[in-house]
This record gives structure tokens, C-alpha cells and sequence, in this order.
């Protein structure tokens, strides 16, 4: 089996107070009473103590999990702890000398960058809902990037500790141009995130920097939702644009016959992602339909959910309701749950209870192939071994994307429509040179 190369992921989200102490953040919340279940469930599940922090904003209350003040070597060792155990979104954040600091402490401050260059000037603070929406830019962000734009500098030694503050980061020049995915406006951000990726023999680095005013960043992390903990943002990178194996695979004639077969001779490749199930893990995927949020349209859209390893019945293997794809689309709510691997948590808002389900377990190697609108999930993965998926969607050329400008590669017969910016396939792998 090809090994996939490591993607070390560093977000700057809060600047670092260079004092001996700080608190390991687990969540930032609008209401008092989420705050208090998140609380409640880290003390119970790590058996340590945690602490409400009010933050006062422009006369509202935001609630924070924290933990007791330790010094930051020990606080750092939790974070660690706790994000292996499934607390992924804990951060570390410096206390501040008084309470006036609390908000000096979420900017984003690299040594490198100017905080003067914003997209746009804040003369004040938008209206809520306004706000709500530009605000939760950097909760899902789709960004591609072919290998042309990636350098690989060697000897960078980067330490994986939320702070940008290696050399390394200045010589790499930034990009921006991302779009709002929560809610899915795809709309440009309202304030500059500048991304800087490179690599090296032990994976890619990405770095985001957030130019969002102070003022504002305990909103954004606290306004997914009346009670949702959404504290971080993602960035997820096409494989087959920067690694060539999976370009490969992508067009393998055997897969392009599949997809032809289903979508006619024209034939896009719109993305790919992947699908981790650790051993044992809890992580669920809730059923839903893909065209419901993609803004995909028509619905000549198709995806091949390729098994890189075995996943049988045990790891949680893809399962459908046959027959869905010919209904009309359903209903979704976003639920953000913790163990769900979807972006959003989103699920059906219908009752499926008596609905025929298929299970498609897969050996390594095998591909289950279903329509943008089939409703399908999956289980948590029981076994003793990974289940890795490598999803590949793919579309007709007729199709668009109806929520502003994307891109997608063709990979069969001609695109006489034009509605995606037409990406390249790789140049390399991104690996040592030979």
C-alpha cells in the first residue's frame, strides 16, 4: 500500500503571552449552560478540574471551558493529552495580568506579518446576523492549491505549538482567496486569512494567520451556534493536486469507466477527500445527502468511496438507503457533534427507522460508487485496525456550482461548458528529490 505523506496542520488563533502560566481552553460558548455540559463532560472524562471564564463583549456574556492555571510546559502536556483522547479543538491560551489582556490575547500576531493590511476597515460592529455569517468564515475552509505553489524547504525544524514564530514562515509567500462554508454562502471572507504552506521529508506545513479584529474573535468562536463548541478552523488540501499517486488513482482508466458510465463521456473530478476511522474510534458519519450542501446543480454527481484498507462490517463501512437517490431532497440539521466526521455534523431531518439499509463492507482495493443524493452514513469503527477511505466526487461537465466561482479538473472526453476554473494535475510528489 502507498504511504500517505503527513500533513502537520498549525493554526494561528491566538497570540502567545510569554508569561509562566495558562489555561488549556476546551471551548467558547453564547450560553452559560453549553458551557457548563462541556465542563461537566471534561471533568468527567479526564477526572481534572475545569473553570467558567466570562468574557464581556460589547455588553454580551461569552462563556469559556477552561482548565486550572498551571504553568504553560504543564499546560501544553494536557492539551496533549486531552486532544489524543478525542478534545480536539483545545487550545492553549496565556493568562493575562488583567482582565483588559483577555482580548489582546486571541489576536493573531506573527513577527512577520502587519495586522495594519486588512481586507476592509472596521468602523464599528456589524449587526449580529451580519456579523454571525462573515464571522464563521474560518470554521470550514476549502482551499486548493496545485504543487506549482507549494516550496519544499528543508532543515525549517517547525514545532507543532500554535505559535508562528519560526524564520521559516516569512520566506513563504501567503495566498487567501477563501470562501465562507459555515453558513455555506461560499462568499468571500470578510477579513484576510493568509494560508503559507511548504514541505519537507516529514509532511506538509500549513499555517493560517487570521486578520480578524480582536473585538470580534470570541464572537466568531462562540457564534456556530446558541450551544455548539466550535473553537478552531480546518483546511483541507486535494490530494490528487499535490501528490501524483493520487492523481493516479483519480484517473485510473478502470474508475473513469465507472464514472463515464454513470455521467456520460464529459467527466469532471470536483474533489477528494478521505475518510479516517481509527481503531476503535467513535467517530461516526450521520446519514445525509451530499446535494443538499454541496450547491452542486444538476445532480450529475457522483462518489467513488475507494477501501485503502479492509473495512468490513466491524470498521464501519459505508451504508445506504437504496433507492434515495430518485426522492427529492431532504431536510438537514447541523448538530456539531463531537464524534461525527462531517464538517458540520449534519443529518436528515427525517425518520429512517423503517427504511431498508445497505451495508457495503469493502476489502482493500474495492469501490462502492453512489449518487449525490443517495442517504448514506456510516458506524464507529469497532475493530483493531484503521478504516481508510479515499473519496474521490466526481461530475458531468453540465454541472455548476451555484454558490460562487469553483474549480475541478477534467479527466474524460471535453468541457464545453466552462462553468469550473480547470485545474492542472501535479507535477510531482512533493517528495525527496531524485
Amino acid at each position: 500500500m502507498t504511504r500517505l505523506a503527513s500533513c502537520i496542520l498549525i493554526f494561528c488563533i491566538t497570540a502567545v503571552c510569554h508569561g509562566a502560566t495558562g489555561v488549556a481552553v476546551f471551548g467558547s460558548f453564547i450560553k452559560e449552560s453549553g458551557a457548563l455540559d462541556l465542563a461537566k463532560e471534561i471533568s468527567d472524562q479526564f477526572d481534572m478540574e475545569t473553570n467558567l471564564q466570562v468574557v464581556e463583549i460589547d455588553g454580551r456574556n461569552y462563556y469559556r471551558v477552561v482548565s486550572a492555571t498551571r504553568s504553560e510546559r504543564e499546560i501544553r502536556k494536557l492539551i496533549d493529552t486531552v486532544r489524543r483522547s478525542g478534545a480536539e479543538n483545545t487550545w492553549y491560551l496565556a493568562e493575562p495580568t488583567d482582565s483588559s489582556v483577555v482580548y489582546q490575547t486571541q489576536s493573531t500576531s506573527p513577527q512577520f506579518v502587519s495586522d495594519s493590511d486588512q481586507r476592509t476597515e472596521e468602523s464599528g460592529d456589524a449587526p449580529e446576523e451580519q456579523g454571525t455569517q462573515a464571522l464563521t468564515v474560518s470554521d470550514g475552509l476549502r482551499v486548493r492549491v496545485s504543487d506549482e505553489d507549494i516550496p519544499r524547504i528543508d532543515g525549517a525544524k517547525i514545532s507543532i505549538d500554535g505559535k508562528l514564530d519560526e524564520a521559516v514562515w516569512s520566506e513563504v509567500d501567503p495566498f487567501d482567496g477563501l470562501s465562507v462554508l459555515n453558513p455555506d454562502t461560499l462568499e468571500p471572507g470578510r477579513f484576510e486569512t493568509l494560508t503559507r504552506v511548504f514541505y519537507d521529508d516529514s509532511g506538509i506545513y500549513v499555517a493560517g494567520h487570521m486578520k480578524q479584529p480582536t473585538n470580534t474573535l470570541v464572537e466568531r468562536l462562540s457564534a456556530r451556534d446558541e450551544s455548539i463548541n466550535r473553537d478552531g478552523f480546518s483546511i483541507m488540501l486535494d490530494t490528487h493536486l499535490i501528490q501524483r499517486w493520487a492523481w493516479d488513482v483519480a484517473t485510473n482508466p478502470r474508475i473513469l469507466a465507472c464514472a463515464s458510465g454513470a455521467l456520460g463521456d464529459n467527466v469532471l473530478l470536483w474533489s477528494t477527500n478521505w475518510f479516517i476511522k481509527e481503531p476503535g474510534d467513535r467517530k461516526i458519519v450521520s446519514f445525509h445527502q451530499d446535494a443538499s450542501y454541496w450547491g452542486l446543480e444538476p445532480h450529475e454527481v457522483i462518489t467513488a468511496w475507494i477501501a485503502l484498507s479492509d473495512a468490513p462490517t466491524e470498521s464501519g463501512p459505508m451504508v445506504f438507503i437504496p433507492g434515495s437517490h430518485k426522492s427529492d431532497l431532504i431536510d438537514h440539521e447541523d448538530t456539531y457533534a463531537p464524534n461525527n466526521l462531517l464538517t458540520r455534523g449534519q443529518v436528515v431531518k427525517k425518520d429512517l427507522s423503517d427504511k431498508e439499509l445497505i451495508e457495503a463492507p469493502l476489502k482493500a482495493g474495492q469501490m462502492s460508487l453512489h449518487h449525490v443524493r443517495t442517504t448514506h452514513g456510516s458506524r464507529a469503527n469497532t475493530s483493531d485496525d484503521r478504516r481508510i477511505g479515499m473519496v474521490l466526487r466526481y461530475c458531468s461537465a453540465r454541472v455548476k456550482q451555484t454558490r460562487g466561482p469553483d474549480n475541478a479538473v477534467l479527466v474524460s472526453g471535453k468541457d464545453e461548458y466552462q462553468h469550473f476554473e480547470l485545474l492542472n494535475e501535479p507535477r510531482n510528489d512533493l517528495e525527496r528529490p531524485r
